[in-house]
């Protein structure tokens, strides 16, 4: 932050920290500025279109800055003095003689996530493209070899999709062993694409303060901040994304809905709807205008493709083996995009595919439903209600499983919807 912070993006100012876990207090700690401003998740949804615009206006502006930090390496940001010396580092020239900043591990949550931080592996400083699209892979796929077992999917929605069995991890270490074996073959040509570029890794409204007059006061959350390859890190946010709808998807300029003749829930509906595709479309436009190599390398052809193959083959093994095998059995569809200079090494089986890819839009749908049961209960997707609103959620959660329930066809699924309900409290690990 404090580098952030000399290139003007407001952040937090830290007043004192402590890396260190058997310190004076006993636990790391920091203390940081309370930043002026209220989030914009306060004021987001009750914008007008030109207010949407200026804030997307002011978050590109922030994000070009972001792009204009030069950076040597791929991973995450430390003071060299708090580096363990059994990490590989890259000093930040421009900063080392008044920061002594360099680049180190990759701190995002994927190296780290339970077990995974007591495996001896490479996590960065990564000097090469080939070694940031392999490194992701490598992590888990050493994991598994250490700690994988069967298991049902972490995420509870998913499991009538494979009739409620477990998982075995030797099928998603053929997948990322596949992976390995083309990885190297995935860097694009194109060397822009490959600079080093530190994006916020979870912008979303509440992480945005913003004063009465819309303006940015500060950005909040860095801790899992990567620097990433630009062809990895290009993207619209989540929270400014609206993929899956077909206007959005093809940059389509959203017009305001007439509403006459509607009740109030299609008023609202249809307004929400305007909502997203403005904010996609407008994201889209302002980076465009400002921030070119970002919207060219967003927009690059297969990219999007590339960049959630690399997704997959590096996140968290938790049961769910479809999404990496998917994309691996579409490789052969998309090799030429990929640029791949030879013929694909992975065979096409028009079988499986068509089988892996009706499994994943199953699991998509699943998604989207999940989505909207979540806000109709006020529950985030890390499963947060508002202060106030617990008992509410619970109630009303309730009332979804009695529905749910009464709708089952016979029952071994009446038995399975209440053993695998989502809103209640579970083991995590089963």
């Amino acid at each position: 932050m404090d580098l952030l912070r000399q290139h003007s993006i407001p952040t937090p100012k830290i007043y004192h920290y402590d890396t260190r876990a058997d310190g004076a207090v006993g636990t790391e700690y920091i203390l940081m500025q309370d930043m002026p401003g209220q989030a914009l998740g306060n004021r987001w949804f009750g914008l007008d279109a030109k207010q949407r615009i200026k804030v997307l206006a002011k978050i590109v502006d922030l994000e070009a800055k972001l792009y204009s930090i030069d950076f040597p390496a791929f991973g995450s940001i430390f003071y060299a003095k708090d580096l363990p010396t059994s990490f590989n580092r890259e000093p930040i020239s421009r900063s080392s003689s008044s920061l002594q900043l360099c680049i180190g591990p990759d701190v995002s949550l994927k190296f780290w996530s339970g077990t995974r931080e007591g495996l001896s592996i490479p996590r960065g400083a990564a000097l090469s493209a080939e070694d940031v699209l392999n490194d992701g892979a490598a992590k888990e796929l050493a994991w598994l070899k250490a700690h994988g077992r069967t298991r049902v999917p972490f995420d509870r929605v998913y499991r009538d999709i494979t009739n409620y069995q477990k998982s075995d991890p030797r099928q998603h270490m053929a997948s990322l062993e596949a992976y390995m074996q083309i990885a190297a073959q995935l860097v694009p040509k194109e060397k822009w694409l490959h600079r080093p570029v530190l994006r916020h890794p979870d912008l979303h409204a509440n992480n945005i303060l913003v004063n009465d007059a819309l303006d940015i006061t500060g950005i909040v959350d860095w801790q899992h901040s990567t620097i990433l390859l630009l062809f990895l890190s290009a993207g619209i946010p989540k929270h400014f994304q609206n993929y899956g709808d077909t206007m959005s998807e093809e940059l389509t300029e959203p017009l305001v809905p007439s509403l006459e003749g509607l009740d109030e829930e299609e008023k609202l509906s249809e307004l929400e709807l305007y909502r997203k595709r403005h904010v996609h479309y407008f994201y889209v436009g302002v980076t465009a205008k400002k921030l070119p190599d970002h919207f060219h390398a967003l927009t690059q052809e297969g990219g999007m493709f590339l960049r959630l193959l690399y997704q997959h083959a590096s996140e968290p093994w938790e049961g769910n083996s479809i999404p990496l095998a998917t994309h691996l059995a579409l490789v052969p569809l998309h090799w030429n995009t990929l640029g791949g200079s030879q013929t694909c090494p992975l065979p096409l089986d028009e079988d499986t595919t068509d089988i892996l890819v009706s499994q994943l839009e199953r699991q998509e749908e699943a998604d989207h439903q999940m989505s909207l049961l979540r806000n109709s209960l006020g529950i985030s997707d890390d499963g947060w209600v508002l202060e106030g609103e617990y008992d509410h959620a619970q109630e009303e959660a309730a009332h979804y499983k009695v529905k749910a329930v009464s709708m089952a066809d016979d029952d071994h699924e009446r038995d399975m919807t209440i053993r695998h309900w989502p809103f209640e409290d579970h083991d995590e690990d089963e």
